[in-house]
Order: C-alpha cells, then sequence, then structure tokens
C-alpha cells in the first residue's frame, strides 16, 4: 500500500516542478501568454523583486490542494545592450 502513495507523492511534485519551470519560461517571454493547466485547488503564484540594477529575481510557487509548496526561483537581468540573461 505505500509504494502506491509514494508514486502519487513523486507524481504531484514532479508536476509542481515542472508548472514552476513553465511559469518561470512564460515570465520571460511575454508573448507567450495563456493560463497554466492545473488540477484543481492548485494554485500557481509568479514574483518579481527587483534586486539589483538591471537585476530582478523572479520566483514561481506552485501550492497544491494539500497546502505544500514548491518554488523555482531565477535571476533575470538585462545587460546594457538591452539582452535578457538568466
Amino acid at each position: 500500500m505505500l509504494l502506491p502513495v509514494l508514486q502519487r507523492r513523486l507524481q504531484d511534485v514532479t508536476l509542481a516542478l515542472s508548472l514552476s519551470h513553465q511559469s518561470l519560461e512564460l515570465m520571460r517571454q511575454p508573448a507567450a501568454s495563456g493560463a497554466l493547466a492545473r488540477p484543481p485547488g492548485w494554485r500557481v503564484i509568479l514574483i518579481e523583486r527587483p534586486c539589483a540594477e538591471g537585476c530582478r529575481r523572479a520566483t514561481a510557487t506552485v501550492i497544491m490542494n494539500t497546502g505544500e509548496r514548491i518554488s523555482l526561483s531565477e535571476w533575470v537581468c538585462q545587460d546594457p545592450d538591452g539582452t535578457t540573461r538568466t
């Protein structure tokens, strides 16, 4: 009985990480808009905070229906020539 519970947990965490990653990708590509498909009761929160000149820290947090949170963060910086790098 423990194996199916662990398999489901692994699937949930994998999906949460994937949703976090997709949220960060959408943030970098504003032209690619659209809502992410997620299970009922799950929420996705994307927060951007300025940190240094020309840089900001983006964090995508997925909150599962159990209340557990999975987050991914990345730095997004603008070069003087206008090029964005992560």
